[in-house]
């Protein structure tokens, strides 16, 4: 099911329902950009330095289409019942108080990498669920209800001023003095305006044109005052323009101004609940405490939080910390493909081949109850939904329901396992670990405990002239047998030599070449 900003009020409680009654749910998320190339990723990041450098992508890039799926076990079908959502996001347009004009940005990749899997860019922006983080919200809120109450008091005591007050602002009140003539002739000229529409016509109402946020100041606190008990004065936006006018309201009784009062406030508090939007969806998910499963999953969990929750701190133990509040059961299944029992079954991790050898014996595929959408016959038209992001969680739920009942199978006991309680003694070694892309010795993120320190006597840093490609690097270690190098920039790079046994040569081999024109030093050392 697609949704958007038109139809995710009426499909809340259909989500809603799902995700409580799921035995655990996937996601995946589609990004205008991944990778900021000013920080470059290499083999030998320690985790700090790695979850620092992806932290940096965050803030520059956005989460379009979030798609989610969830499994529930149908004990009267004795299968899963998969229910696929796949949400357009876009930031909230609206001059809220404390509700930021969000700047992102796109890389060039990313977005002819959506292009060439059809992804609607006109649906995400012109259709997109708005959204508001928890911070946000709160503060939009508080400025509605200081709103309202200014509104309420100002409507008890609509003010005593005559028309004189435009013009002379010796006299006293709490309206804003007009000392400038300027400001005194507008003013006068609504003033009159409002007396023409009193007197000459029968309109309940009158728009006034639109002005800055000055004069509107000017003319809230002196209307009422020139038209005592006569008038109401209302602020509205234009949904197309976003332009704010002044409106003026025939009529000030008690009932009218309770009744205007009441129907603003409704208002209000309905644009704020559309605001909020996607981030109840977010919020329902932390708040069921289910096993959240995902491929490749760091950025979809790093996006989600940042721009629906709240900023990302900038050290890894307290984003450890945020993660297991917000998602405290997470798993990747890209990490646990990569991992034993299944490694030495699958030559692939990528998601579609993976999912595909996990159909194929050892492996059971799942009975489960596919989405409509993607209920097609062959596997060449389901290949062709990949990459949109509701299809990517199906398809991770269905390669994850595989590799648990393969794990299942060395079991006495093959009762199906249906929730995470049951799952638990199964899949606790892959439980909290996010898969770490481009990393040669630390495989995954451990979100729940230390991270793996690795060993790295055999990795050297290298500083050598911009004009040395690959093969003078392999020349000038020759001596020691092959190497791993990992780029830092076109000036530096990582050594890691395939024979550790070699290490204690490195130096001597350095000492002994005639070139003074680069710099080795031990990972250590350069830490």
């Amino acid at each position: 099911m697609d949704i958007t900003r038109a139809n995710f009020t009426e499909t809340l409680p259909i989500v809603s329902k799902a995700i409580d009654e799921s035995s655990f749910i996937c996601i995946d998320g589609e990004f205008t950009g991944l990778t900021n190339h000013r920080y470059n990723l290499t083999s030998y990041d320690s985790p700090e330095e790695r979850y620092l450098k992806l932290h940096s992508n965050t803030e520059n890039f956005m989460l379009l289409q979030f798609g989610m799926c969830t499994f529930s076990w149908k004990e009267d079908e004795q299968k899963y019942q998969v229910d696929a959502f796949n949400f357009y996001i876009f930031p909230f347009r609206s001059s809220f108080p404390g509700v930021p004009d969000r700047i992102f940005s796109c890389q060039a990749s990313s977005l002819d990498f959506l292009t060439l899997q059809d992804f609607d860019f006109n649906k995400a922006i012109k259709e997109g669920i708005p959204f508001l983080r928890p911070s946000e919200e709160a503060s939009v809120r508080s400025a509605i209800e200081e709103k309202q109450a200014y509104r309420q008091s100002t409507y008890k005591s609509p003010g005593v001023f005559a028309l004189a007050t435009l013009t002379n602002p010796s006299s006293k009140g709490p309206s804003t003095p007009i000392t400038d003539q300027k400001t005194k002739d507008f003013t006068e000229k609504v003033v009159a305006k409002i007396k023409n529409f009193l007197e000459n016509t029968e309109d309940s109402e009158i728009v006034l044109e639109p002005c800055n946020s000055y004069l509107r100041k000017i003319l809230f606190e002196n209307i009422p005052a020139a038209f005592p008990g006569k008038i109401l004065v209302e602020s509205r936006t234009d949904e197309q323009t976003h332009q704010r006018h002044i409106v003026v309201v025939r009529g000030a009784s008690a009932s009218l101004q309770k009744e205007r009062n009441l129907q603003a406030k409704v208002k209000e508090e309905s644009n704020l609940e559309e605001a909020v939007g996607f981030s109840k969806i977010v919020k329902k998910l932390s708040q069921s405490q289910k096993l959240i499963v995902g491929h490749n999953m760091l950025l979809d969990v790093f996006y989600t939080i940042q721009q629906f929750v709240c900023p990302l701190p900038d050290v890894l133990e307290e984003f450890k910390s945020l993660v297991g509040c917000v998602f405290p059961k997470l798993l990747d299944t890209k990490l646990m493909g990569s991992m034993l029992p299944f490694r030495d079954l699958l030559s692939t991790t990528a998601l579609g081949d993976m999912n595909a050898r996990l159909r194929e014996p050892p492996f059971q595929p799942p009975d489960i109850t596919v989405p409509g959408k993607y209920n097609v016959g062959s596997t060449k038209s389901q290949d062709s939904n990949l990459h949109e992001a509701a299809y990517d969680a199906y398809v991770t739920g269905s390669a994850f329901l595989s590799m648990v009942n393969y794990l299942k199978s060395f079991q006495t006991n093959k009762k199906i396992l249906t929730s995470f309680s049951s799952l638990c003694s199964l899949i606790s070694p892959y439980v909290n670990k996010v898969f770490l892309m481009r990393s040669f010795d630390i495989p995954y993120l451990n979100l729940s405990g230390p991270d793996l320190s690795p060993c790295r006597d055999h990795v050297f840093h290298l500083e050598f002239p911009a004009l040395w490609k690959s093969n003078d690097l392999r020349q000038l270690f020759s001596p020691v047998g092959q190497i791993h190098i990992s780029w830092i920039n076109e000036t530096q790079c990582w050594i890691g030599l395939h024979n550790k046994t070699q290490t204690k040569n490195v130096k001597s081999l350095v000492s002994g070449n005639s070139n003074d024109s680069f710099r080795l030093r031990t990972y250590k050392e350069y830490q």
